[in-house]
């Protein structure tokens, strides 16, 4: 037997569970899920230790989602540049976790291998987030403009 309350009851959670701008935010979940991947393989294989130059893939995604994160919180207010906004946050939050990082080093010892030299390191890090950020809004208007799956979003 069917049960015709079922449908309804399908129809009101996909209602309760629409946020603005939905395609947006599920790309920028994505991308977090991906960089959590990344970084979490990283640390697993302990690949900091055995290939110092894996930081900056993992940079540039941070970066990435960051910026995903960041556009999609940004379009949900009434901001014109919402592009320059969520680069301006990627920057900021660059900062604020080179920042933490250096003040960390002070408190805990890290083995040479994770030493930060913040002038150099962090700058290129720092860089390397922009970066990471600048290819996935890039990619994302991209998008926007030859797919209906982004066209309804206002960015």
């Amino acid at each position: 037997m069917k049960d015709h309350n079922l449908g309804n009851f399908g129809e009101k959670i996909k209602e309760a569970c629409t946020l603005p701008h939905n395609n947006l935010f599920i790309v920028a979940l994505a991308s977090v899920i991906i960089f959590l991947l990344v970084e979490v393989t990283l640390r697993i294989y302990d690949l900091y230790k055995t290939a110092a130059w894996v930081d900056i893939p993992s940079h540039f995604f941070a970066g990435a989602a960051l910026g995903l994160i960041f556009l999609w919180v940004v379009s949900l207010s009434g901001a014109r540049h919402k592009k320059i906004t969520a680069m301006f946050f990627v920057l900021l939050a660059g900062l604020f976790w080179e920042l933490t990082e250096t003040l960390q080093e002070m408190i805990v010892y890290n083995p040479p291998y994770l030493k930060d030299y913040f002038l150099w390191d962090g700058f290129f890090d720092i860089i390397t987030n922009l970066i990471g950020a600048t290819v996935a809004l890039l990619i994302i208007y991209s998008i926007k403009h030859k797919n209906s799956f982004l066209r309804g979003t206002n960015l």
